[in-house]
C-alpha cells in the first residue's frame, strides 16, 4: 500500500510536469504570437542584410495641390511619413530578390485629418498605389487571367506584410491583416469570379456595370469606367504608430496608421490573332465593402496630400487628362458626401457628419457666393474644434487604440518596450480628470464624474500594480463608449443646423436637376426597386429606364415597388439606408441652365491642378 507521504510526493511531481507543460506551451504561443511568423517571413532578414544602399535614401514630404487640404499639418507628419517610406523600399528589395518587379506609382496621405478647418486629425489614412509589372495572359482566357492576376496582388501583399513585421517598431506596429490567411487572400474565388466578369468588360471596351454584394447583405448598383479591372474588396492594412501629429503640441500616443491599397497591371497577350488584349497600366480598382463605390481619386482628389513632387504630379496629370470627368466627380461625389451626413447623425457619430458636411462643401464649393460659404465655414469650424469635442476625441481615440494594442501581444511588448503605452495611459487618466472637472456643464453625457474618476483610478493603479491586459483593455473600451456618448452630447445642439446645411446644398443641387434616387437591389440580375414617393414629383419609371437604356452595356432596369417588397439586410431589417443614384431624370431648360453654369464653375476651379501652377494661399 502507498503510505500518504509516497503519494502526496508523487500528486506534487505530477502537478510540477502539468505547471511545466503549461508554460512551455504558453511561452510557444507567446513566441509565435510575438513573431507573427510565416514561412515567407524567414527570407527577409537575409535579403535586407544582402541589400547595399547605393545611397541615402530619398526624403519624401506631403505637399499641397488644391487649397482644400490643410497644409499647415504637414511638417508634423514628416517623421510618421518618413517611417513609411523606410519600409516601402524595403518591400521593393524583398519583392526584387523575390522576382517581382513591383514599383511605386503614387502615395499620399487623405481623410478628415487634412480638411482645411479642422484642426487635428485622430489618424492617418495613406493611398498607395503599386504597379505590379507585366502579366502575360497569353492563351488565358478570363477567369485564368484573374486567377494569375490574383496571385501577383497576393505576392505583393505577403512582401508588404513580411516587411512590417520584420521591420516593426513604435513608429509602425502592423495589425492583424484579416482579408490574408497563409498567404492567400480569403474568399478567393468569390474574388475570381468578378475579376473575371471585369476582365471581359476591359476586352470590350466597355464601362462594367454590376450588382454588387455589399458586406451589409444587400444588393447594390455599381459601375467602374471602361478600361479599368475590379476588386469586390477593401485592401487595407493597418499598423499603430508613435509618431502622428498634426499639430507641434499635440499629444500623439498610439494612433492607426492605415493603407489603402490599389493597383496597376500591364497586360500581354503574345498571340498571333488575340494581341489586342494587351494592355498598358490598367487600373485594379478596390470596391467599398458596403456601398459598393470605387475607392479612387474620385473620392479624395482635392483632399490628398501626395507624397513628393512624383505624387503630385500623378494626380495633376489625371485630372488634366479628362477635366470633365473629374468636374462629374465633384458633382456626384458631393452628392454622395452630402448624403452621408443624414446617415451619420442617424448612427449617432455627429462628428463624422459634420466631417462629412464639410467634404460635401469643399467638392461643391465654387457653385456658392460668398455669403453661403462664409457662414457654413464659421458653423463648422467653431462646431468641429470645440475645446470639450477635441478632448472627448482625444481621450476616445488614445483609449480605442489603446485596446487594441493590449489585445495584441507583439503590439503589447513594442510600446511596453517604448514606453508609449504607460504614457497613454498617463494621458488618459489626466483627460479623464479635466472632462471631470468641466461635467458640470454637460448634464446629458450619461456617466458621472466620480464614474470618470474611478475608471481612471482602476486604469492608472490596475496597469501599475495587476498588470492584466484583459481587465484594462475592458476599462479603456468603456472609456470609449463613455467619451462617444460625450461627444454626441457636445454637438447634440448641432443637429438641426447640421441638417439645415444639408437641406441646402440638397436644394443646390436640385436646381441643376441633380437627385438623389434611392433605390434597393432585387435581383443579381440587375433589376432596382423604387418607391413611388420617392420618385413624386421628379421622374417616373420610364424616365428612369430611358436613362439606363442609353448607357451602352448596362443591365439594369428600374421597377415600382411597395414598402413590403424592400428585401431585407443580414440581420433581416429594411430599415437600413438605401442606395443613391444621383441622376438627372428630367431637368427643365432652367435646370439645364444652372447646370451648366455649375459645370463650368467646377471645370474652373481644376486650374490648380495645372502643371507647375502654385498659389500664394499655399503660403499665406
Amino acid at each position: 500500500m502507498i503510505s500518504l507521504k509516497r503519494l502526496s510526493t508523487i500528486t506534487l511531481r505530477i502537478l510540477l510536469v502539468c505547471i511545466l507543460v503549461v508554460l512551455v506551451v504558453r511561452m510557444v504561443s507567446l513566441v509565435s504570437s510575438r513573431l507573427n511568423l510565416r514561412p515567407s517571413y524567414k527570407d527577409v532578414k537575409e535579403i535586407l542584410l544582402a541589400d547595399s544602399p547605393s545611397g541615402e535614401q530619398p526624403d519624401i514630404s506631403l505637399l499641397s495641390i488644391h487649397p482644400a487640404t490643410r497644409d499647415l499639418c504637414f511638417p508634423y507628419l514628416d517623421d510618421a511619413v518618413r517611417s513609411f517610406n523606410i519600409r516601402l523600399n524595403d518591400i521593393l528589395t524583398v519583392s526584387r530578390a523575390r522576382g517581382h518587379d513591383f514599383r511605386y506609382i503614387f502615395q499620399g496621405g487623405y481623410g478628415s485629418g487634412f480638411l482645411r478647418l479642422n484642426t487635428v486629425g485622430n489618424d492617418l489614412d495613406y493611398s498607395l498605389k503599386i504597379h505590379l509589372g507585366e502579366l502575360d495572359v497569353t492563351g488565358r482566357d478570363s477567369e485564368a487571367a484573374a486567377d494569375a492576376l490574383l496571385k501577383r496582388i497576393e505576392e505583393f501583399l505577403n512582401s508588404y506584410l513580411d516587411v512590417m513585421i520584420h521591420d516593426r517598431g513604435p513608429e509602425l506596429v502592423p495589425t492583424w491583416f484579416s482579408y490574408m490567411r497563409k498567404g492567400r487572400l480569403r474568399s478567393r474565388k468569390f474574388h475570381r469570379k468578378h475579376l473575371a466578369e471585369s476582365f471581359k468588360s476591359l476586352w470590350k471596351d466597355r464601362a462594367h456595370y454590376m450588382m454588387f454584394e455589399s458586406r451589409a447583405g444587400t444588393i447594390v448598383p455599381s459601375s467602374v469606367p471602361a478600361g479599368t479591372l475590379t476588386l469586390w474588396t477593401h485592401l487595407m492594412p493597418s499598423s499603430h504608430s508613435n509618431q502622428i501629429r498634426y499639430t507641434k503640441d499635440m499629444f500623439p500616443g498610439i494612433r492607426e496608421f492605415s493603407v489603402g491599397l490599389s493597383f496597376y497591371i500591364d497586360l500581354a497577350d503574345k498571340g498571333r490573332s488575340s494581341g489586342w488584349r494587351s494592355r498598358r497600366d490598367v487600373p485594379v480598382l478596390c470596391l467599398h465593402p458596403y456601398s459598393g463605390r470605387m475607392i479612387g481619386l474620385d473620392r479624395y482628389f482635392i483632399f490628398i496630400a501626395p507624397g513628393g513632387e512624383r505624387s503630385r504630379d500623378y494626380v495633376e496629370t489625371q485630372v488634366r487628362k479628362d477635366p470633365d470627368l473629374f468636374t462629374s466627380y465633384r458633382i456626384n461625389v458631393g452628392g454622395d458626401l452630402v448624403e452621408q451626413v443624414e446617415v451619420q447623425l442617424a448612427m449617432g457619430l455627429p462628428l463624422k457628419a459634420l466631417k462629412r458636411l464639410h467634404q460635401a462643401f469643399d467638392y461643391l464649393k465654387p457653385i456658392f457666393d460668398d455669403s453661403f460659404c462664409a457662414e457654413i465655414e464659421e458653423f463648422l469650424e467653431r462646431r468641429m474644434n470645440g475645446s470639450d469635442v477635441l478632448l472627448s476625441e482625444e481621450t476616445r481615440v488614445l483609449a480605442s487604440q489603446a485596446a487594441a494594442v493590449l489585445s495584441n501581444r507583439t503590439s503589447l511588448d513594442v510600446y511596453l518596450d517604448s514606453g508609449d503605452l504607460a504614457l497613454v495611459m498617463d494621458r488618459i487618466s489626466e483627460n479623464l480628470a479635466r472632462l471631470d472637472a468641466r461635467s458640470a456643464d454637460l448634464p446629458f453625457i450619461g456617466a458621472s464624474g466620480n464614474r470618470f474618476d474611478l475608471m481612471g483610478r482602476k486604469l492608472k493603479y490596475g496597469w501599475l500594480y495587476g498588470n492584466n491586459p484583459r481587465s484594462i483593455r475592458g476599462i479603456l473600451l468603456e472609456i470609449v463608449d463613455e467619451t462617444k456618448a460625450r461627444t454626441t452630447a457636445c454637438l447634440a445642439d448641432a443637429e438641426e443646423e447640421t441638417m439645415s446645411w444639408h437641406r441646402r446644398i440638397i436644394t443646390e443641387l436640385g436646381a441643376c436637376g441633380v437627385r438623389p434616387i434611392p433605390v434597393y437591389g432585387l435581383s443579381s440580375d440587375g433589376i432596382l426597386g423604387v418607391l413611388g414617393e420617392d420618385i413624386e414629383g421628379i421622374a417616373t419609371i420610364d424616365d428612369l429606364n430611358r436613362l439606363v437604356s442609353a448607357i451602352d452595356d448596362c443591365s439594369w432596369r428600374y421597377r415600382l415597388i411597395e414598402q413590403d417588397e424592400i428585401p431585407p439586410d443580414k440581420h433581416g431589417s429594411t430599415s437600413y439606408f438605401p442606395a443613391l443614384q444621383w441622376l438627372r431624370p428630367s431637368p427643365s431648360e432652367i435646370e439645364e441652365a444652372r447646370y451648366r453654369e455649375v459645370r463650368a464653375a467646377l471645370t474652373a476651379d481644376l486650374h490648380w491642378f495645372e502643371q507647375g501652377e502654385v498659389s500664394e494661399a499655399f503660403n499665406q
